[in-house]
């Protein structure tokens, strides 16, 4: 049992060593380029169309390190301390709609059903920024003409949810690592993102009870599926 504790102490202090590591090759690169930049942009007098080109590159590196901020600091929530968070209660059936007209409003085909009256545990805006995360993912991955399923249903004392695309699917190499902090599978070269929102998701999820799990054929579609507790009176 000793020998068990030591190796789960062990394997968290890896594990926080690796993601300090993550953590500062993120923050280097953008830094050093908003560094770069303003040193460029100072080394003489330039037009104004000039200046303009270099606040435009300098505001996308600040949104992209305001955004890794953002992934941590709903890292660092997930790993404290939860207690009260069963006192709390929520309707995922509103919060689902709210999705799916978001979704929709961003020129994706959405298709699906939600069933009514599904109330939760927990705070409604990191299951929201949970759900956002994983259809984040659907949608980047998809093609244009692509479609996103997602679904509400009720399973005894459990909501089940379903979020499906039509994109190029995960392979079984990356499948296992895909809840890893900053891991980036062989298939996301091209398409932005810190490797953070699947490793927040599931942290969230975890969190409030429930469980999250993936299900990839490559080349067809990925479907993810949530669950959590109902609140049942």
């Amino acid at each position: 049992t000793f020998n068990g504790l030591l190796d789960r102490l062990s394997g968290a202090f890896n594990r926080e060593r690796q993601f300090i590591g993550d953590m500062a090759h993120e923050l280097k690169t953008p830094l050093s380029t908003l560094r770069t930049s303003v040193e460029i942009s100072l080394t003489r007098d330039r037009s104004k169309d000039e200046y303009k080109r270099v606040l435009t590159s300098t505001l996308v590196d600040v949104d992209k390190l305001s955004n890794t901020l953002k992934n941590v600091l709903d890292l660092a929530w997930s790993e404290s301390d939860h207690s009260t968070i069963q006192q709390e209660t929520f309707d995922l059936t509103e919060l689902m709609e709210e999705l799916k007209d978001l979704v929709s409003k961003m020129g994706k085909s959405v298709d699906g059903k939600i069933e009514k009256n599904i109330n939760v545990f927990g705070k409604r805006e990191k299951i929201f920024r949970a759900l956002l995360n994983v259809l984040d993912n659907a949608i980047k991955y998809s093609p244009s003409e692509g479609k996103i399923t997602f679904s509400l249903k009720k399973d005894c004392e459990i909501a089940i949810i379903k979020i499906s695309d039509t994109g190029p699917g995960i392979s079984s190499e990356d499948l296992p690592h895909i809840f890893e902090r900053f891991y980036r599978g062989s298939r996301t070269a091209k398409v932005l993102g810190s490797g953070l929102g699947l490793a927040i998701a599931s942290s969230v999820i975890s969190v409030h009870h429930g469980t999250i799990s993936v299900d990839s054929e490559p080349g067809k579609s990925t479907t993810v599926t949530i669950s959590l507790p109902i609140k049942t009176s």
